[in-house]
């Protein structure tokens, strides 16, 4: 059986919880870790409606991109807001976990999604955060088991450096240990000293990858209580963890055509700001609301955001930049494709079916 845990698991591969800003609430929102994952259902927000739909066809946990619960409830009404939520979802049996801010920043996630979408190439991170931590992993086996253990690893996603895969080094020493009672050595006598051969294998681990490289090298090992260290680099060069991506059309258009583009590609309405005539090409990505962000794409001839404030946009109009904004629902609704994309491959051989649940725009607009 499929456990939200084992899903949850899965997730942590693509964007951890530990990226999330603190003030954000990812994860489990309702629901047990242990509880069942065989059908998932993906949406935008945790809605009434939402929730119906997807216990109505039968899935037992929904992802969604905005979180249930942003901040501690002083009252749970059943009938309105979180609380109605959570009591349907608690009578349909019904685990929500939320993918939000980590989502975001994530290398793949919901930015590099976007401008995906948008037919943009040459992409570069903006509006960086962070470098994803990097750990240098230190173990110790058998050479007869030395390269099963670091194909194990590899092959799970430890030893990328840069553009190389399978980086590892090893060197031979002898390590002692001497089994105690219920003790079952796989080299060794209960109560004597062993001293045996062992190569020092050592690799480097991406945060994301740590949780099903620890499970693979345990696996793999043949020792049954495996030694191993995990250290954390001081100068880490993983990649970046950033809210924004920029890129460039594969020709320049005037912004009222790119505008006609980008709505047409995602389907929402738009509004942009600028000169209609004006050429663009180098185009700045980002989902949801731009906020201030806009000052760290401000190379770009043009952003392409959910959202941005009155006088935000003014600001960035008179830095001499144009502005198409899509609707904060219409630069997230890719987020069940980028879900499901990212499931579908590891899930196929369990047979677990994932659903979309489409949401129609909260705005209904006149002229």
């Amino acid at each position: 059986m499929v456990t939200v845990a084992a899903v949850r698991n899965l997730l942590a591969e693509l964007a951890p919880e530990s990226w999330a800003e603190e003030w954000d609430n990812v994860g489990l929102m309702t629901g047990q870790l242990k509880g069942r994952g065989s059908k998932i259902a993906l949406a935008i927000d945790p809605l009434p409606q939402v929730v119906s739909q997807a216990i109505a066809q039968g899935a037992d946990l929904l992802l969604t991109h905005h979180p249930l619960l942003f901040k501690p409830l002083k009252r749970v009404e059943l009938d309105r807001g979180p609380g109605e939520v959570i009591s349907l979802a608690l009578a349909g049996k019904l685990a929500i976990y939320a993918l939000h801010t980590n989502l975001d920043l994530a290398p793949g996630g919901m930015a590099d999604f976007l401008a995906g979408k948008l037919g943009l190439t040459n992409l570069k991170p903006a509006c960086l955060r962070e470098k994803e931590k990097l750990y240098k992993l230190v173990t110790f086996v058998p050479p007869a088991y030395t390269e099963a253990v670091r194909s194990a690893m590899a092959s799970s996603g430890a030893g990328w450096i840069g553009k190389y895969s399978d980086t590892s080094f090893k060197t031979g020493g002898t390590g002692t240990f001497k089994p105690q009672e219920g003790a079952a050595p796989f080299l060794g006598k209960q109560g004597e000293l062993a001293r045996v051969d062992e190569e020092r294998l050592e690799t480097i681990v991406e945060e994301r990858s740590w949780p099903q490289v620890r499970e693979a090298m345990l696996a793999a090992h043949p020792y049954e209580e495996v030694a191993y260290d995990l250290y954390p680099l001081a100068q880490p060069q993983g990649r970046a963890l950033a809210f924004a991506r920029i890129g460039t059309l594969p020709q320049a258009l005037p912004l009222e055509a790119w505008a006609e583009r980008a709505a047409g590609i995602l389907r929402t309405p738009v509004q942009f700001a600028g000169d209609p005539n004006c050429q663009v090409r180098k185009i700045a990505v980002i989902p949801g609301s731009c906020g201030s962000l806009w000052q760290g794409v401000a190379s770009a001839d043009c952003l392409v955001t959910g959202e941005i404030g009155y006088h935000q946009l003014l600001e960035l109009r008179q830095a001499g930049k144009a502005v198409v904004a899509v609707g904060h629902d219409g630069s997230e609704a890719c987020f069940s494709q980028l879900v499901a994309e990212f499931l579908r491959p590891r899930l196929q051989d369990a047979g677990i079916e994932i659903m979309v649940i489409q949401q129609q725009s909260p705005w209904q607009r006149i002229g």
